[in-house]
């Protein structure tokens, strides 16, 4: 169980460093922690978030889900991105998507979370396929 776990933070931090790496509005100031303590602090981050409080915000959006036909799914991926991006800021690990959580919030920040959760589940989910073994 806890080399699952290992295996996951570790999976999405190189989902994580994807999206810093492809994205331009997307930066990770390492500082003196170090990127890959960085991004391993940002995917257990990320992990915790998708582990536990993901499936409590789709079961809560469930009807709106139904309403939207699953689009609402989105707007949940992007605030679980902003809240990593919030969380790993406030515990000293600089991640800045389009320059927020130090700048001002607008829709270049919308647009570029939902990059974010978009790149991020693409090779998370290429990840763990190569992990898992099941291609």
């Amino acid at each position: 169980m806890l080399g699952r776990w290992i295996i996951k933070v570790i999976v999405n931090a190189l989902a994580i460093g994807a999206a810093v790496w492809i994205l331009p509005q997307v930066e990770l100031n390492a500082g003196p922690n170090g990127l890959v303590v960085s991004l391993l602090v940002l995917g257990l981050i990320f992990g915790l978030i998708n582990t536990y409080l993901k499936p409590i915000l789709k079961a809560l959006s469930f009807p709106i889900s139904l309403l939207t036909l699953g689009l609402f799914g989105i707007v949940v991926n992007i605030v679980l991105v902003l809240l990593m991006a919030a969380l790993g800021n406030n515990i000293g690990v600089d991640l800045q998507i389009a320059g927020w959580p130090k700048g001002a919030f607008g829709t270049d920040v919308i647009l570029w979370a939902f990059l974010t959760s978009l790149v991020t589940g693409i090779v998370g989910s290429l990840l763990g396929m190569f992990v898992n073994g099941d291609r």
